[in-house]
């Protein structure tokens, strides 16, 4: 597909993106693929601008080309894939059942509690 721009660069850009994003969705198209279409049209927009695409349209494209990463739902994809893209939700969800890194810097290994004694702690302990 041969793309053309004309006066409205912006909404021009943001028009074919969106026709890539109805064509992925209804084709299933696959990574590569998504990938060489969002470089020609990244190559023609600067051909007839003169400048790269703005921010926002490139955050669109790499959300297309991303699409099955982050449409991945496992919760074990760390496991099975060697650096994969994690969800806010997903990160929300790890975080969540990660210990708080200042238990790190105060248990020891033993269990014993190595925290710099203070009021409030001995309070806790008696």
């Amino acid at each position: 597909m041969t793309y053309t721009f004309t006066n409205n660069y912006n909404e021009e850009l943001a028009q074919y993106i969106d026709e890539l994003f109805s064509k992925d969705k209804s084709d299933k198209l696959l990574r590569q693929e998504r990938l060489d279409a969002s470089d020609r049209l990244i190559e023609s927009y600067v051909k007839h601008t003169g400048s790269r695409p703005p921010s926002a349209q490139l955050g669109r494209l790499a959300t297309l080309i991303l699409r099955d990463e982050l449409a991945d739902k496992n919760e074990h994809k760390i496991r099975h894939n060697e650096r994969p893209i994690m969800s806010n939700r997903q990160v929300g969800r790890r975080q969540d059942n990660e210990m708080p890194s200042v238990w790190y810097r105060e248990i020891g290994v033993d269990g014993g509690n190595y925290r710099e004694p203070t009021r409030e702690n001995l309070r806790k302990l008696r």
